[in-house]
């Protein structure tokens, strides 16, 4: 990244994070202190149809930022598991169902975390999910964030990008889902327009450092 917008883009995160105090919502299993992952899994990135052609660069984006956190010896992204699943039926329907019930019915179903985790010799599972990226005019109806909680008003008439991000991070063995967490984001500019997968990474880095395992 370009030093001079790399700049542009910390000092514009760091105007809209002040005052943010947290996430809009974080929440950890009772035994996470216990919980010591060595190898994790990304498993694909679900995302808006508009941002198809960004998908793979925003997938890799965020595989590194979570490797980054130095937390874990091993970050298998998305890219990887996808060819794995070309090759494997069995594990293609696995992460289908997998993923349909987590993001749907919010349920981690123990045997099918075990089997993909054993697959990729893994030790947890991170499923994320990213409802709404893109740009758009702050204060409009597309610019609200999800929660009242959180708003991130920054000002009328600006133009911003907006993301907001679930995490999950699931014990591969047993399915618990040992860490969940939801948060939105924005950056207003005026000269130069964010990359959307700079955004994703900055609004990632920022739930990151939430992250409880060590």
């Amino acid at each position: 990244m370009n030093p001079v917008y790399k700049i542009i883009m910390t000092l514009t995160a760091l105007s809209v994070l002040a005052g943010c105090a947290g996430l809009d919502f974080n929440q950890a299993a009772p035994n996470v202190a216990q919980f010591h992952p060595k190898v994790v899994v990304l498993l694909p990135i679900t995302m808006p149809s508009h941002v198809k052609p960004e998908a793979e660069i925003i997938s890799s984006t965020l595989a590194n930022a979570i490797a980054d956190t130095k937390k874990f010896d091993r970050v298998i992204d998305p890219s990887t598991v996808l060819v794995q699943m070309g090759a494997n039926k069995q594990l293609q329907d696995d992460i289908t169902a997998y993923l349909s019930k987590i993001q749907t019915l919010g349920v981690s179903d123990k045997e099918l975390s075990a089997r993909i985790a054993e697959v990729f010799h893994a030790d947890a599972l991170f499923v994320i999910d990213i409802p709404r990226i893109g740009y758009g005019i702050a204060g409009s109806a597309y610019d609200q964030s999800t929660t009242k909680k959180n708003p991130l008003w920054v000002g009328k008439n600006s133009s911003c990008a907006v993301a907001f991000m679930q995490l999950k991070m699931v014990d591969g063995a047993s399915g618990t889902v040992i860490w969940r967490a939801n948060h939105s984001g924005k950056q207003t500019y005026a000269l130069i327009r964010p990359k959307l997968q700079d955004v994703a990474v900055w609004l990632i880095e920022y739930m990151l450092k939430y992250l409880p395992t060590s």
